[in-house]
This record gives C-alpha cells, sequence and structure tokens, in this order.
C-alpha cells in the first residue's frame, strides 16, 4: 500500500492536504485581524513546513534546506502557548506582527513549493560533482588559494581571548567566507582515483574550521562542512536515514556553536565538568519571561523590520535604496554603502534586536507582498535547477545557494548577489581556461 504513495522515488502529492493547508493561509492573509484568527496562523505555516519536509525527504538538498527552516518557525510557540518572549529584545512582539510574518513566511513557502515542483533525485546523483573537471594543476592552484585564506583571511581577537563572540577586535575578509567555494572548485577538479588529493582537501578544512570556530564563524563552518559532505558523499545518494542524522547533527552542533562563542569560559567548564552538562544540552530552566535562542533571536529582528516600517522608521526610499545596494553589492565598494544596505543593522539605535532576519521579511521589505512571490519562486527555480540543468556555470551558482541556506534564510540574502555570483565566475574561469588548453591537465 506504501508504493501508492510513491511516484518516481518521491513522494505523491495529497492534493487535499496541500489544497487545504494553502486554503487556510489564504484566508489568514484576508482576515487576518479576524478576533477568531489570532494565534492560529503560525500553526497553519509550520504544518506546511512540515509537510514540504516530507515531501522532498528524499531529495537531499531540499529536505536539509526546510529541516534547517523547522526550528525557526515553530518559535511563536513560545509566545502564543507559553506566554514568553521569544528574546531578549521585547520590541514588536506582538500578536498582529507575528502573524504577518507567519502569512508573508506561508506566501513564500507556498511560492517555493509552486515552483519547484517534482524533482528527480537521480539527476542529481548522476551529476558527480566529485571530480567533474578533474584537472591537477589547477586543483593545486586552488589547494594553495584555500591555505592562504585560512592563513591569512581572519586575525584578531578569538572568542577565547575577548571572552565573548562581537567582544573582541576581529578582521575577517570577505574571501574567509568564500573559503568553501574554492573548497568545492578543488573537488571539483580532484583527481577521483587520488586519496592523497581528498586528504589534503580534508586537512585544509579541517585547519578552517578550527579557526573560524575560534573567531566565532558559525555559519562559515556549517557551509564549508556541507559543501565537504555533499560533493564527497554524492548528495547520499538518496539515503534519508543519513539526512535525518544530518539535520540533526547539523541543528546540535549550531547550538553548541552558538553556546561556545557566546560564553566560550562556560562551555569549556561544561565540557570539563559532569555537573554542568545541563548548559551544553539543556536549554536554561530559570524563570525568566523570555527565551534565550538564535531561533527567537533572528524571528525577533524579523518583527523588529516590519515593525519599523509600520512606525515609517524604514521609509518607501530607504527600502529601495537597500535593494538596489543589495543587488548591485557584487560591484558595489564597501565606501559607497549607505546604512540602509543591511536593514537588520538599521536603525539600532531607535529600536534593538539580535541581528538576522528572514529572507521573506527582507523580499517584503524591498519589494511587498511581490518580491515575497518572487524571491519564493526563484528560489524553486535554484533548486530545480540544481536537478536539471548540465551547464557548470549554473550548477556552481545554485550548489553554493544550496549549501549557503544558513546565511541567506535566517540572517541576509546577500549571498544570491554576491557569494554565488563569485562562484559563478569563478566557474566560468576555469571553464575558459580549460577550453582555451592554458593550464596543463
Amino acid at each position: 500500500m506504501f508504493k501508492y504513495f510513491l511516484k518516481n522515488n518521491q513522494l505523491k502529492i495529497p492534493v487535499i492536504l496541500e489544497l487545504v493547508l494553502t486554503l487556510l493561509v489564504f484566508f489568514s492573509f484576508l482576515f487576518v485581524d479576524a478576533a477568531f484568527n489570532r494565534n492560529y496562523i503560525w500553526i497553519f505555516l509550520f504544518l506546511y513546513i512540515i509537510y514540504i519536509f516530507i515531501v522532498y525527504i528524499k531529495n537531499v538538498p531540499v529536505a536539509l534546506f526546510i529541516g534547517f527552516c523547522i526550528p525557526y518557525l515553530f518559535v511563536p510557540f513560545y509566545y502564543f502557548e507559553k506566554g514568553k518572549l521569544i528574546s531578549f529584545w521585547g520590541s514588536y512582539q506582538i500578536d498582529e506582527i507575528f502573524n504577518f510574518v507567519s502569512i508573508v513566511g506561508a506566501i513564500f513557502f507556498i511560492s517555493f513549493r509552486l515552483s519547484l515542483g517534482s524533482l528527480n533525485e537521480n539527476k542529481l546523483v548522476e551529476k558527480k560533482f566529485y571530480g567533474r573537471l578533474n584537472n591537477r594543476f589547477l586543483f593545486w592552484v586552488f589547494i594553495i588559494i584555500q591555505f592562504l585564506v585560512i592563513i591569512y583571511g581572519a586575525s584578531g581577537d578569538t572568542v577565547i581571548e575577548s571572552g565573548q563572540y562581537g567582544q573582541g577586535e576581529v578582521k575577517k575578509g570577505a574571501l574567509f567566507e568564500y573559503y568553501f567555494v574554492f573548497m568545492f572548485f578543488s573537488l571539483m577538479l580532484i583527481d577521483r582515483c587520488s586519496r592523497f588529493q581528498l586528504f589534503i582537501v580534508f586537512l585544509a578544512l579541517f585547519f578552517y574550521t578550527v579557526k573560524a570556530t575560534f573567531y566565532g564563524g558559525r555559519i562559515e563552518v556549517v557551509q564549508a562542512v556541507l559543501a565537504f559532505t555533499f560533493v564527497v558523499s554524492n548528495f547520499f545518494k538518496g539515503r534519508k536515514f543519513f539526512l535525518l542524522l544530518l539535520v540533526l547533527f547539523a541543528i546540535l552542533l549550531a547550538d553548541l556553536a552558538g553556546k561556545f562563542r557566546s560564553n566560550p569560559a562556560a562551555f569549556i567548564d561544561a565540557v570539563n565538568s559532569s555537573t554542568s552538562q545541563n548548559y551544553l544540552f539543556y536549554p536554561s530552566r530559570d524563570q525568566r519571561d523570555y527565551i534565550s535562542s538564535q531561533f527567537g533571536d533572528v524571528y525577533q529582528s524579523s518583527l523588529r523590520i516590519k515593525g519599523l516600517i509600520e512606525d515609517g522608521e524604514i521609509s518607501y526610499l530607504d527600502r529601495v535604496s537597500s535593494f538596489a545596494q543589495v543587488t548591485m553589492s557584487y560591484f558595489l565598494p564597501e565606501r559607497l554603502r549607505s546604512d540602509t544596505y543591511n536593514l537588520s543593522a538599521y536603525k539600532q539605535e531607535v529600536v534593538r534586536s539580535g541581528g538576522g532576519g528572514f529572507i521573506f521579511i527582507y523580499s517584503y521589505a524591498w519589494l511587498s507582498y511581490v518580491g515575497v512571490v518572487v524571491f519564493g519562486f526563484l528560489l524553486g527555480v535554484i533548486y530545480k535547477s540544481l536537478y536539471n540543468s548540465n551547464n557548470t556555470i549554473i550548477l556552481s551558482y545554485c550548489f553554493v545557494i544550496s549549501v549557503s541556506f544558513p546565511r541567506w534564510y535566517a540572517y541576509y540574502p546577500i549571498t544570491f548577489f554576491k557569494l554565488a555570483v563569485f562562484a559563478a565566475v569563478v566557474a566560468f574561469l576555469v571553464a575558459f581556461l580549460k577550453r582555451i588548453k592554458i593550464v596543463i591537465s
């Protein structure tokens, strides 16, 4: 009977369930201020995101992205059901804005789902990124670049020296986060039969993760590890058991990394003391009226952006300026950027937040509801192209998006216009050099 629900190695769409959830979201959008509708909109979105996760459980990049989104979208439970604030920063934590964020998120994911459609996992597995561009000379060029980035990409005070993330003076160049792009190309240029070359890539990754962790680079580590794992394991070849383990491990690792960089001394004490393990693996049990987590901080920062728009603190001109600067960020020097470049940091002197924000809130801030639909649709196109395209330049862009979701989903979607574009440019240069046969094969 289970086979009835399968089609092309993917769960067959239960049309009625999806239609009901979509109609609930649409109904909530029309009657967001109705008294009977309060406190339940987030549940509709949460159920919908769980549904998407189940549908794409065998499509590793999509399922991992959706799995990452789930704990963020569960945050309203603590506000509505537990009566707690979701962050130390209490501004704009009111029912109306919570409902708005849930509705905009639902529109985004519905657009993403409709654009993505059905996927065939075999198309992705058959691409075999590992050794796809086999070239010995270019492989060692990218290895050298990686070690140079590791050595010179970050300097200053580590989180141990400063005692807490953000307290010391740290200098990190853009190329330090771009490290995983160079690693990705070294894995595509690798000789599939050379274990030594693979060991060198792994060794560089090890040194990078250690240094990035000590400089508070949690997202950089996740991106690099995901890129390495995806390519070497060939996206787990659709094995959903390992995917589920990876989702759980990634959430646990992110939480532990957050605790380490926020208070390294307490973290180290907890590791060395059996009586302090609760600090590592359990949430605080005190009687505070707010929860403290990265999920809550990101959600509150999203509430803040909408609240500032409602109060006129972020004007239409600010929103247009921000969008223009972000889309042109690859060519726009830092000295020419205004304060509106990053809306999560804009006007922090007026209303404080923990930073970050959902991609669908930024897309709303830039282009209103049209932006939410467009960004959701384009994201679906990108993931679909990862499966269907055979163009190395397009695949490089899509791959970078597929492993950098911790950055663009919950912090700032600059990746679409900068990091991923950089990867596409590098792919073009590699293809150009191979085509004119300047480099030694």
